[in-house]
């Protein structure tokens, strides 16, 4: 099956905090929420090989990482990122826009102090050249990421999954694609 990738289609233009979503159902659709809300129509994906153990491919944060060498980097602020082994479904999206907990995740790293799993799943992470400013990691749009070695990811199974993130763009009207997490 050929790889198969999808992209929000809100163009970023206040310089405010948005929580943004990826949620894969492989049986069905790949769908980006922004600020709690479906952004753009649902991609079919069922048949796809979408998956997080590619051969030297890590998940990463704030860069494309779609052939398995660096690619497009993130310019702004990115805190909170979540990863659960589970398509959300738009009620727990809200719920978590709205500052509610929801089931436990594979990962969390909340980028404030370093790149540590705070799902209690071991699933640190490497932080190259991002700066910790605040409740977040500044990401200079060059040559800075986090990437989390997808070896350690052994409780994701290549099923549904969800990644979510606070993110705020420093290149506004910006659309929201894979540099956000990857």
């Amino acid at each position: 099956a050929a790889a198969i990738n999808w992209y929000g289609v809100t163009d970023i233009t206040d310089g405010q905090w948005h929580h943004v979503v990826c949620v894969a159902d492989r049986d069905g659709n790949g769908s980006i929420y922004v600020d709690g809300l479906i952004d753009g129509a649902p991609v079919n994906i069922s048949g796809s090989n979408l998956t997080l153990e590619e051969p030297d491919r890590d998940f990463v944060i704030g860069v494309s990482n779609v052939t398995g060498s660096l690619g497009s980097h993130f310019d702004g602020n990115i805190a909170d990122v979540r990863m659960f082994n589970s398509a959300l479904t738009a009620t727990q999206i809200l719920d978590l826009y709205n500052g509610s907990d929801i089931s436990s995740p594979v990962g969390w790293w909340k980028l404030d102090k370093g790149a540590d799993d705070f799902s209690g799943n071991g699933n640190d992470g490497t932080i190259t050249s991002a700066n910790l400013v605040g409740e977040a990691a500044y990401f200079d749009g060059v040559d800075d990421y986090v990437s989390i070695d997808t070896d350690s990811l052994d409780d994701l199974p290549n099923s549904d999954f969800s990644v979510t993130a606070w993110a705020k763009f420093n290149v506004l009207g910006e659309n929201i694609e894979n540099r956000i997490f990857n």
